[in-house]
């Protein structure tokens, strides 16, 4: 079954095959779409309205026999079967490090290309709440690499990327921090150790005040 996805959407359907084995909940058939129209390999990287896959048969086509759609409320796209998951895990790509990173990347690249106010973005942004509450978890396992790191600090100090996310992630949540909460405070409540010490290395306050924790050293 992997050897007969086409050459030409190998990166993508790793990619979407890696979002599924590692998710913590199914997705959606609206964030699936999502993944696929954001490229992380090559150049130019970014998301890409214009590759949303709107026909449910082009998703299936990208990983054929190896995922399937289920109705549950939103249609969902689940992996085929128990044993396909059990196969994958036995494939270095799919790994938890490996996946990590590209799952990471794919959500930091999407947070960053999309637009508009919390309302647009939710309602035009399927993967938006997705993302913004999920990257975290995963830069976690993948902050020993060093692009996942770059680009993780580079996506907090821009100002438009920080506070698109921090609203998305709040309005989610019962969490809501104060109109200054530091990047530093976020990474240390995100366990993101390496990106803590590139932001002390920058000289971010460390004694500026969160939320819940108070300080980042107390979010640590």
């Amino acid at each position: 079954m992997i050897q007969r996805i086409p050459l030409e959407l190998k990166n993508d359907a790793t990619r979407l095959l890696q979002f599924l084995v590692h998710s913590k909940r199914p997705l959606t058939l609206a964030e699936a779409r999502e993944v696929i129209a954001t490229q992380i390999e090559g150049k130019p990287r970014g998301f890409d309205v214009k590759r949303r896959l709107f026909n449910e048969t082009d998703i299936l086509g990208y990983c054929p026999g190896l995922v399937t759609v289920v109705q549950i409320g939103d249609k969902e796209l689940h992996l085929a079967h128990f044993s396909v998951k059990e196969y994958l895990l036995g494939e270095n790509q799919f790994k938890i490090t490996p996946a990590s990173i590209s799952i990471t990347m794919t959500c930091l690249i999407y947070l960053t290309d999309i637009n508009g106010s919390l309302y647009e973005i939710k309602r035009n942004f399927p993967m938006s709440i997705y993302a913004a509450e999920s990257w975290t978890s995963y830069a976690t396992l993948a902050q020993t690499n060093t692009d996942v790191v770059q680009a993780t600090v580079r996506f907090l100090e821009e100002e438009a990327t920080f506070q698109r996310w921090t609203r998305l992630y709040e309005a989610n949540t019962s969490w809501t921090g104060y109109p200054n909460t530091s990047r530093l405070y976020y990474a240390c409540l995100g366990e993101l150790l390496n990106i803590a010490r590139n932001l002390i290395n920058k000289r971010a306050k460390v004694n500026a005040r969160g939320s819940t924790y108070n300080t980042a050293l107390q979010a640590a």
